[in-house]
């Protein structure tokens, strides 16, 4: 969780360098920020976060390969 965290850091970083606008660079930007916010949830136990994390999964807007793998582990 940590490094979406870490990746819109990034996104942040760049686009206020090259004063793009972060959904440019990084389209899910808001549903990664909300994965990085999720690693808060780990003492409400397992099943709530595994229910957490499928529904950021399915809020994706702009699936890349590596959503698709982490969607599919994640419904296995």
């Amino acid at each position: 969780m940590s490094c979406f965290r870490h990746l819109c850091e990034e996104a942040d970083i760049r686009c206020g360098v090259d004063e793009v606008s972060v959904h440019n660079l990084l389209p899910n930007y808001n549903t990664f920020m909300e994965f990085a916010s999720v690693s808060n949830m780990m003492s409400t136990g397992r099943a709530a976060l595994q229910k957490r994390v499928m529904a950021l999964l399915r809020r994706i807007e702009h699936p890349t390969a590596g959503n698709t793998e982490a969607w599919e582990d994640t419904h296995a």
